[in-house]
């Protein structure tokens, strides 16, 4: 807030106007100042009151401010004009002060010999128009508000008066003494105070004082919170629509992926009230938005070659492919398809799985391995009976628990050249991508990266499964 404080005006040649907050921090003010005494005076500083009260000043916004200073003084400039051309004063213009008050900030302009200046605990600046020199000038080089008989050009100036700073507008006959001749405060304000009852002394000062009370937060009615939350649901709502393919389905399903793989836990293991909850929250939205998949496509998402004849069907985790060949295993990155490590065995291997975050390597003579997805040999066991990777091209089922993007399970059908999508419900052939060399195997559904990896000839190949609902 600002505290006010000015001397004694004396009207009608002298005056302060002010309408301001009870807290002062917002508001206007405004200094005239004329050398002369004549009654003609009381009518022009009259029409200023008036005009300032008609267009109510005191409820301009902030983002307004220096725009409707612009067109008001330039208006004002016009309508004193034609009122002093017509009196018979010596001087036809008149300096004249005025500032926007915006809690600690003002908007100003100043016109002809009222001077401003900002104090603070080190020194004493000049703010807008300097003082020096003014004795001097032509009334038209003063910018006296309705002296020229053309449009009036002027600044606005902005000045953010801080805690304990002062903003002074002062008359020409004291500017120079206080500019020129004072650097502390303390000895500043003796003088002003000295100068509050004289007839050719005016001068106005805002000081920065902290708050008394922070003003109370406005709390929303309940309309307005009710309103806030309809909104908040539409706009999520109309987002759903937008993206479809049950995007809200799809990030509670990965998200779940995710923290079993940093985890590393199962299913089970999650605690029974957050799969509770999650299953209750999923099958809400299913009741609000339960549209089958319009369209199922199949498509190659890219193709890498091998350096090695792959003889089992390939396994995955969250980010790598796990391929073997012969009696070596090896482990690539989904995103990059770079080879991230290889690791040689005694024997052949006869088949590899992944479950529970661990990778188990089959031998053929009835050993099993339990790898880490850094490589690292965690376990090893004898079986009792020999492991074989049978059924490398077994049909297979996706469920809408596998793929959130489905509203009813689909089968997936492979044969030695093609990868076939049925709908077991009517039996219609819903997408099928054929291939000009065998497909020696084909992995279980990644429900994570939506895909399917290949291996045909000397390569492995990413299926993807694209659903549009």
């Amino acid at each position: 807030m600002l505290a006010l404080e000015y001397s004694k005006p004396i009207p009608p040649y002298s005056l302060v106007e002010s309408r301001l907050s009870q807290d002062g921090r917002f508001g206007w003010i405004m200094a005239i100042r004329h050398p002369e005494k004549d009654k003609v005076l009381e009518e022009i500083v009259a029409e200023i009151i008036l005009t300032l009260r008609s267009v109510k000043a005191h409820e301009i916004n902030r983002m307004e401010a220096e725009k409707w200073l612009k067109e008001f003084f330039a208006d004002l400039h016009w309508k004193l004009h034609a009122s002093l051309r017509k009196s018979d004063l010596a001087e036809k213009g008149l300096s004249l002060f005025f500032a926007l008050i915006y809690e600690q900030e003002i908007f100003y302009v100043q016109f002809g010999r009222i001077f401003c200046g900002i104090a603070d605990g080190k020194k004493l600046s000049i703010s807008g128009a300097a003082h020096k020199e003014y004795r001097m000038q032509t009334f038209e080089k003063l910018n006296l508000l309705g002296f020229a008989s053309q449009d009036i050009r002027f600044k606005i100036h902005r000045e953010l008066i801080k805690e304990e700073q002062r903003f002074i507008a002062l008359t020409g006959n004291l500017a120079p003494k206080i500019f020129d001749a004072y650097e502390s405060l303390d000895s500043m304000q003796f003088f002003l105070d000295s100068n509050k009852s004289g007839e050719d002394s005016l001068w106005l000062m805002l000081t920065g004082k902290p708050e008394l009370a922070k003003p109370q937060r406005r709390r929303l009615s309940r309309l307005q919170f009710s309103t806030i939350i309809i909104l908040f649901l539409m706009l999520i709502a109309t987002l759903y629509m937008i993206f479809g393919n049950r995007v809200i389905e799809q990030f509670f399903h990965k998200t779940r992926l995710d923290v079993q793989h940093t985890k590393s836990l199962r299913l089970e293991q999650i605690p029974n009230t957050l799969v509770a909850d999650t299953q209750h929250l999923l099958k809400y939205i299913n009741r609000i938005v339960n549209l089958p998949a319009r369209e199922i496509e199949l498509g190659v998402t890219w193709s890498a070659t091998l350096p090695y004849t792959v003889t089992s069907t390939p396994v995955f985790s969250l980010d790598h492919i796990y391929l073997s060949a012969g009696d070596n295993l090896l482990a690539f990155d989904k995103k990059s398809r770079e080879m991230k490590w290889k690791k040689s065995f005694e024997s052949h291997i006869n088949g590899i799985s992944f479950s529970d975050a661990m990778l188990i390597v089959y031998l053929e003579k009835d050993r099993a391995f339990g790898i880490r997805d850094d490589g690292n040999v965690i376990w090893e066991q004898d079986l009792p009976s020999p492991q074989e990777d049978l059924g490398r091209l077994k049909p297979s089922r996706i469920s809408p628990e596998d793929d959130p993007r489905l509203s009813r399970p689909i089968n997936v059908v492979p044969s030695l050249s093609h990868v076939t999508i049925l709908d077991p419900t009517s039996g219609e052939s819903l997408s099928s991508i054929s291939f000009t060399d065998e497909i020696k195997s084909l992995s279980a559904y990644d429900n994570y990266a939506y895909c399917f990896y290949a291996v045909v000839d000397d390569g492995i190949l990413c299926i993807n499964l694209k659903i549009d609902n």
